[in-house]
């Protein structure tokens, strides 16, 4: 079944190859090829992770995913949106307190960011807020070179960027109604208001706000969450334009907790299963985004711009751990609970100034930067004892034993001060160099209420290289290398030291296709190499941390956005990724990076009926294909592959939208991801609807 899965997916990518190859000599080539078309149906703006640089004269491969196509998935998180990137893996889903630290890119970590910007930890309070998301950027690759150090989750695997929604300067609202039913139960709904204000010209506002009470397909488990983003922009018509943001976040949920490792084989374990504690306190979680951004023309194809942006995220709470099933009697699970009250606070600056040239037959696009970003982070954290629970006939009611401080007291201060420099030069009309680097000083000091834990300064140089080939006018070849490092301060060798930072290396070559509003491909092989990876020393007693690893990953992957018809959409990507250990401790090396599948696909479909008395019907199908994953690093167990299928509908009639989607159609029993020494599971057969107007 694994083998005809795979191949019934890879026969579709197959069948589509020669349809790409008639329909490019069916387009006109006269078109505008500055055009950069996304996977819906609108113009890629840049936003900051190719440093205005079109998508397509960037070396390096960049997916976008506006609103229009996570509108007909009828997606509920930012996980949801990623199933449209091959190469992603999200973690355990949106049910985790901390999905940031889950993402990967091409088998690393990769960091969010919201409007070419780093936004800490906030992702983690609004996963779900997607009513003021404009489109999804996907960065593929280290890209230290102009976005900076990985601070939070890590960006050696790449960057997801969030373009947040911008005022418009004609008056538009649109509200929006959610339920769902089935495996969970949900209800929600979102508001969405742009247009002038009135009180000058090119003064223009918008507000949004959305909310969602999510009963999980986890028994007992409920999610709360609801977020609030409100933005000025002021454009009068010279040289000057600046946009403010206000966006505030809230989330109350349980700890999701895994099931463990035998769920796999075992279908008497009911993936509805919850393992924790339904009576204690929820985890809140809150965070605010101040964002101010000002541009101005110094002079004919020269710009500068400024944007700060101050955030906080606040988290505390009380949850059950899973610690692995009980060795005398394996009908239970171990359990203790923690409680936590985490504390962040960040200020950034970011500055740039960008400019167009000419050296004699050289064309310059040249972008200069400075970025400054202080993070203050407080942290409590007591651990205590909790009875074992059965996983087949979870009875609740345990009362947690007596909390015992474990990292308590605990202040964390991380500075990053960076400078860069990046210059597109035009060797010719088809052929561009892309050069850049950046050079980044980096501190962290921490301390516990009891004196000092860390003073740590490190100095960093990160290069870009690159090279655009526009063969036809249609088709462009690149090649490029980056390199992405994140420093590892919290970790410490025997003498008490901190690491040298992570660092990556990435080689990467391909095509990019854009045929105007029809089509848009990229398909590419990479190659990544991770170093400085901390593990523990199996040969010494107490377990002292090593940093000897090193861990590659390469392969290919492939995206397709195309129209063969203006009433019929198709979005296909396909990843091929071999990762593994190839520096470390004699028991890893060659070992298989966890979670991260050698196989995975997914295509979606929708075709909309442009006349007669169906007119205003749409009919969407999507298929996703991933591939058996190692469970941990030591590979002791496998994760099984999995094939699920979403079908959907839509139909509108005047300013009203109605669509409804099953997800999961096949009711397939699959698990996502492995953490804590468990795995978690996905959701069965659900159904989603939603009714939007415009007014």
């Amino acid at each position: 079944m694994p083998c005809n899965r795979l191949l019934s997916i890879l026969a579709t990518s197959v069948a589509i190859v020669p349809l790409l190859y008639t329909a490019s000599f069916a387009q006109d080539t006269e078109q505008d090829v500055e055009e950069v078309v996304v996977f819906g149906s609108r113009i890629v703006a840049d936003d900051g992770v190719t440093s205005g640089i079109p998508i397509r004269e960037f070396p390096q491969s960049v997916q976008v995913i506006d609103d229009e196509l996570i509108a007909a998935q009828q997606a509920r998180s930012l996980d949801e949106v990623l199933v449209n990137t091959p190469s992603a893996t999200t973690g355990s889903g949106a049910f985790a307190i901390f999905p940031s630290f889950q993402y990967r890119l091409r088998g690393f970590a990769a960091e969010v960011f919201r409007d070419g910007q780093r936004q800490r930890f906030a992702v983690d309070a609004g996963i779900g807020a997607l009513a003021n998301i404009d489109q999804v950027q996907v960065l593929k690759g280290g890209s230290a070179a102009n976005l900076g150090p990985g601070a939070s989750a890590g960006s050696l695997g790449g960057i997801v960027n969030l373009v947040t929604k911008a005022p418009e300067p004609e008056f538009a609202a649109n509200a929006t109604l959610t339920g769902a039913f089935g495996a969970e139960q949900s209800y929600g709904g979102s508001i969405d208001v742009t247009g002038p204000t009135g009180l000058a010209d090119g003064l223009n506002f918008r507000l949004v706000g959305d909310f969602e009470r999510l009963d999980t397909f986890i028994d007992t488990f409920e999610v709360a969450r609801q977020s609030v983003h409100a933005s000025l922009s002021y454009a009068p018509g010279g040289r000057f334009r600046a946009r403010f943001t206000g966006e505030f976040f809230d989330r109350d949920q349980q700890n999701e907790l895994p099931l463990p490792i035998n769920a796999i084989a075992d279908g008497t374990i009911e993936v509805e299963t919850f393992l924790g504690e339904p009576a204690l306190p929820d985890a809140e979680t809150q965070s605010l985004i101040l964002t101010g951004r000002a541009e101005y023309d110094l002079a004919e194809n020269w710009t500068s711009a400024a944007q700060l942006r101050f955030t906080t995220f606040d988290t505390s709470g009380t949850s059950a751990q899973f610690r692995g099933l009980d060795p005398v009697d394996p009908t239970f699970a171990q359990r203790r609970v923690r409680q936590f009250d985490e504390d962040d606070e960040e200020f950034s600056a970011l500055f740039t100034i960008d400019g167009l040239f000419s050296t004699g037959p050289l064309t310059h696009a040249l972008r200069a930067g400075f970025e400054y970003s202080r993070s203050l982070g407080f942290f409590d954290d007591a651990i205590g004892d909790l009875a074992p629970i059965n996983i087949f006939e979870p009875s609740y009611g345990a009362v947690p034993g007596p909390l015992n401080p474990s990292f308590t007291g605990f202040f964390q201060e991380f500075d990053i001060v960076g400078i860069y420099i990046q210059d597109q030069i035009g060797l010719s009309e088809r052929l561009k160099l892309l050069l850049g680097g950046r050079y980044d000083d980096v501190t962290e000091f921490s301390e516990f209420d009891f004196g000092l834990l860390a003073d740590t300064q490190l100095n960093a140089f990160s290069p870009r290289a690159g090279v655009t080939y526009e063969a036809t006018d249609w088709l462009t070849l690149f090649a490029g290398y980056t390199e992405g490092f994140e420093p590892q301060f919290i970790d410490a060798n025997a003498d008490g030291e901190a690491f040298d930072p992570l660092t990556s290396r990435q080689f990467e070559g391909g095509i990019k296709i854009a045929l105007g509003s029809a089509l848009t491909a990229t398909a590419s092989v990479f190659d990544i190499v991770r170093e400085n990876g901390v593990v523990t020393d199996f040969n010494d007693p107490d377990g002292a941390r090593i940093a000897v690893g090193e861990q590659e990953s390469s392969g290919l992957e492939f995206e397709l956005g195309w129209r063969p018809t203006p009433e019929w959409r198709l979005v296909l990507g396909y990843a091929y990724i071999d990762a593994e250990v190839t520096e470390d401790a004699p028991e890893l090396l060659g070992n298989a990076l966890p979670n991260i599948a050698d196989h995975s696909a997914s295509l979606f479909s929708e075709y909309t009926v442009p006349s007669g008395p169906l007119a205003g019907l749409s009919l969407n199908a999507q298929g996703r294909y991933v591939g058996e994953r190692a469970g941990d690093l030591e590979n002791t167990f496998v994760l099984p592959d999995y094939f699920t299928i979403d079908l959907g509908a839509a139909y509108s009639w005047d300013e009203l939208v109605l669509r409804v989607s099953v997800e999961n159609v096949t009711d397939e029993r699959f698990f996502t991801f492995a953490r804590q020494g468990g795995v978690f599971a996905g959701a069965p057969t659900l159904a989603r609807v939603s009714l939007s107007t415009r007014f």
